[in-house]
């Protein structure tokens, strides 16, 4: 009664909330776009939503602050699968709500959005009314193109190769195993009783280690994800990862490649980490970035952490979209 009636439901709307508030509204803060966010409860339907001024907005910046619901979903979906890897205990609520992140792009894809072949009023109609999967692919063409390629009558043929794209990456998106674990942990700890254990990690010459399979919607096109997380199987164990990224869009294919560390180097009070990814791109060629992080482990302040980084121009999940250095503050739960 209370996975159905409770832990399912609030799950989900956390990932509703994350996704319209962190995910489109903190890409609409980014440029200055007045955002808004209306939440309804987690028993309601589809009634949650986000609003923000496109005046004056570029087409890059729009695209940034439409994918930016399903970049945050992503995203708060591998921390949390870092976070196991590690070894900290996730509680059912944090199972399934590690599960609703990284089903949101699956979903909007998959059961959200009509296919615009074959049901171009009803695409019109999400497209219009300002569907998340609708307006990028708009988005996209008119970036790369002339012109959203959408109309009440039917898309632009590039428009419907990308809504194809887009439902490949979907499916590889659900066949995460992360998510799979997630869910098969949640329903046995919600039948054993909560002080029982979660499932398992496979293990690989002394390390915890998980797969992660992901899908992102990028200014060049979709792209599907690889990543490889491993920790050491004692505690305290600090999670390192490799990922490799690999698309294609409008203007032809892209990728990347990178790599992320929690602690690096740990001492007594201070651990430090970062990540770093290289990337090419048709669009803004070769670039890359790297981020430092400095984080507390004793004291009063145990878990502040400061993040300083710099990135040249392009895509990089997560980030700040201009290039530059930038900076950024924040508090993580210690359990």
């Amino acid at each position: 009664m209370r996975t159905v009636a409770w832990d399912l439901p609030v799950a989900w709307w956390f990932g509703v909330a994350l996704h319209e508030a962190f995910g489109h509204g903190g890409r609409a803060r980014e440029f200055n776009a007045s955002p808004g966010v209306h939440l309804g409860t987690p028993w309601q339907g589809r009634v949650s939503y986000a609003t923000f001024d496109a005046e004056g907005q570029s087409t890059e910046s729009l695209l940034y602050i439409y994918i930016g619901g399903t970049e945050g979903n992503g995203l708060a979906a591998t921390l949390l699968e870092r976070r196991v890897v590690e070894g900290v205990r996730l509680r059912p609520l944090d199972l399934f709500f590690l599960a609703s992140n990284r089903l949101v792009a699956t979903r909007y894809v998959l059961g959200t959005t009509p296919d615009p072949r074959r049901s171009p009023d009803r695409f019109f109609a999400e497209y219009s009314g300002g569907g998340d999967v609708a307006n990028y692919l708009g988005l996209l063409h008119e970036l790369h193109g002339g012109g959203s390629g959408i109309t009440a009558g039917g898309v632009d043929d590039q428009v419907a190769r990308q809504y194809r794209r887009l439902r490949r990456q979907a499916f590889w998106n659900g066949l995460d195993p992360g998510l799979w674990w997630a869910l098969a942990s949640a329903f046995r700890m919600e039948a054993r009783g909560d002080d029982s254990a979660a499932l398992p990690l496979p293990r690989a010459g002394g390390l915890r280690c998980m797969p992660v399979f992901s899908s992102e919607w990028t200014p060049s096109g979709g792209q599907t994800s690889l990543e490889w997380i491993a920790a050491r199987a004692e505690r305290p164990a600090s999670w390192f990862s490799l990922v490799a990224r690999r698309g294609r869009g409008p203007s032809g294919s892209f990728g990347a490649l990178g790599a992320a560390a929690d602690d690096l180097l740990r001492s007594a009070r201070l651990g430090f980490g970062g990540a770093a990814e290289v990337w090419i791109d048709p669009r803004n060629g070769l670039g890359g970035g790297v981020r430092l992080r400095l984080r507390l482990l004793r004291g009063y302040f145990r878990g502040l952490l400061v993040d300083v980084g710099v990135k040249s121009q392009g895509y990089w999940v997560g980030q700040p979209e201009s290039p530059g250095p930038y900076g950024a503050i924040g508090l993580r739960y210690e359990p």
